[in-house]
């Protein structure tokens, strides 16, 4: 009877199955391992996912996973321009561009208007997408450019996901207001503390102003000229088709970020690619074991290697970590043998590995700290573990990771430009047996794993009903989604204001004085002599 039963649930399942098409334009690594997670979130419940990758970065994986019912990479084949930036060329530069200078968003535009004519020319997809009839389509929130090959299929009913925070391009098609005085751009920070003093205020309201007026508006142009020049002069701007989006999911999570104002359409999904820790194989287990006190894991990640590290930051490291000899330090590393041996021959507690098991070392209960870049899989995986952490963001949304998770006193945040010997062991004294610490990690842990809802649940069933609901935008949408950025910001009445008001203490006293005038000039007061008796 019981298998009857789940034959028949099974069936079912397949019965009710959605096929949908995911695009993921591959930043980094983890990018796509995210969009991975998506893939095989949806596959778990029965649907079917076609995959399409984008190649943006060349030095990343392009293969995405089995899960899908097929896969199709468009992109670069080799050397992309993104890969040759100085953010992965020479990470620790600490050069902020000033107001007028160009951002890594600029060559990140760049690089994405040509990812999209490449997009755009692509057969197979094409064809791909106009021999299936698809129920929903997911795209990387990175740029417009698939939801013009998407319309143009037929595929009306489109969510976007990103696999950082709330990504400036989908603020603005939420309609979300910016209001500088607290909330800021994730890539464009002006500060290293959530708290804005007047200065940095001032700088966000100008970097906000520039973003919204000049550099959203130029990148949709640009965007729509490649699509236009596809698919004819009449196509609808991309900008209008962002809006109408279903629904965004982001890999984040409410308790991990400073809150902001927030549409119905985003859905905080954080977590949803952390597997659950694995027991360590007995080598790794017989290192975590050395330790007289605890391990503190290093890692920076996938992307930033080693070997990119100056060598003078790298030596203060160490002196730093000998200073504690009651902790193993564990570093994934991927010096030469040479380095290794010069570096770490006059030190006991510390052990570079090629690779370690982030998660499942993060989990055991011996790890006491994590140094890290705070990519936003390492700030999940250490905020789920309960561990602490000492932040040293590179680029992207690292920083904006590292002020929150220091905002809520769980990290320590020391800016690459300052990594010394000296900032390192303060650091690690703030850490390293800080009880109080420690219970902040422990209790945030307890809440991220206790919320009412899961992100895979709540991913699956968002795309589901939104699958099932096409139109869902016109009931969400925010009025401001369809406001210019004059209207949005109110520059339009704040200009009329400043123009009555300059009227007003300019304007009015001169009439005043004309009008009056002539009049106190012709009134000349009577002098009464009074005789002396």
């Amino acid at each position: 009877m019981r298998s009857t039963v789940l034959f028949l649930s099974t069936l079912l399942c397949f019965a009710n199955a959605l096929n949908i098409v995911l695009y993921s334009q591959v930043v980094g690594p983890s990018h796509l391992d995210f969009a991975n997670s998506l893939v095989e979130s949806l596959t778990r419940r029965g649907h079917n996912v076609d995959m399409i990758v984008g190649r943006m970065n060349t030095n990343a994986k392009t293969y995405g996973t089995s899960s899908a019912r097929r896969q199709i990479t468009v992109g670069f084949e080799e050397n992309s321009p993104w890969v040759a930036s100085t953010h992965l060329t020479d990470p620790f530069v600490d050069k902020r561009p000033g107001f007028l200078e160009p951002r890594l968003m600029d060559l990140f535009e760049d690089v994405t208007i040509e990812m999209c004519d490449l997009f755009l020319s692509d057969v197979r997809l094409s064809e791909m997408l106009r021999d299936n009839t698809y129920d929903l389509a997911l795209m990387s929130a990175y740029d417009y450019c698939p939801l013009a090959m998407f319309h143009h299929n037929g595929i009306k009913n489109v969510a976007s996901y990103s696999p950082t925070p709330l990504f400036p391009l989908q603020s603005y098609a939420i309609g979300l207001p910016s209001l500088p005085s607290y909330v800021t751009d994730i890539l464009q920070s002006v500060s290293t503390s959530l708290n804005l003093n007047f200065v940095e205020r001032t700088e966000n309201v100008l970097f906000a102003l520039k973003y919204e007026l000049i550099e959203h508006q130029r990148f949709i142009r640009r965007t729509d000229a490649v699509v236009r020049k596809h698919y004819g002069a009449s196509f609808p701007s991309t900008a209008d088709l962002a809006r109408d989006m279903a629904v965004t999911f982001v890999n984040s999570n409410e308790l991990l970020e400073q809150g902001r104002p927030i549409s119905h359409k985003v859905k905080y999904i954080g977590g949803i690619n952390r597997r659950e820790p694995q027991k360590l194989d007995p080598e790794m287990e017989a290192l975590l074991g050395k330790a007289r006190t605890g391990n503190v894991i290093f890692s920076f990640g996938t992307q930033i290697l080693t070997t990119r590290i100056p060598r003078e930051i790298k030596i203060g490291l160490v002196r730093a970590f000998a200073e504690f000899p009651e902790y193993n330090f564990i570093w994934k590393f991927d010096g030469s043998a040479d380095e290794m041996e010069w570096l770490f021959q006059n030190v006991t507690n510390v052990y570079p590995v090629k690779w370690l098991p982030q998660n499942d070392m993060l989990d055991h209960p011996r790890t006491v700290a994590f140094i890290s870049h705070m990519g936003l899989n390492s700030y999940l995986e250490a905020s789920y573990a309960g561990v602490p952490t000492i932040s040293i963001p590179i680029f992207a949304d690292q920083i904006w990771n590292s002020m929150n998770a220091e905002s809520r006193g769980i990290s320590v945040l020391i800016r690459k430009s300052e990594v010394t010997e000296k900032r390192m062991v303060r650091a690690l004294q703030k850490v390293l047996g800080n009880h109080g610490m420690t219970k902040k990690c422990h209790t945030l842990a307890k809440m991220l794993k206790s919320k009412p809802q899961q992100p895979e649940e709540l991913f699956v069933q968002w795309v589901e009903y939104a699958a099932t609901f096409q139109g869902l935008s016109d009931y969400i949408n925010l009025p401001s989604s369809r406001m210019s950025g004059i209207v949005h910001s109110n520059l339009d009445v704040i200009a009329c204001l400043s123009i009555s008001c300059l009227i007003f203490v300019t304007v009015i006293p001169y009439l005043i004085y004309r009008i009056l005038g002539p009049a106190l000039a012709s009134f000349t007061p009577r002098i009464v002599k009074v005789k002396k008796q």
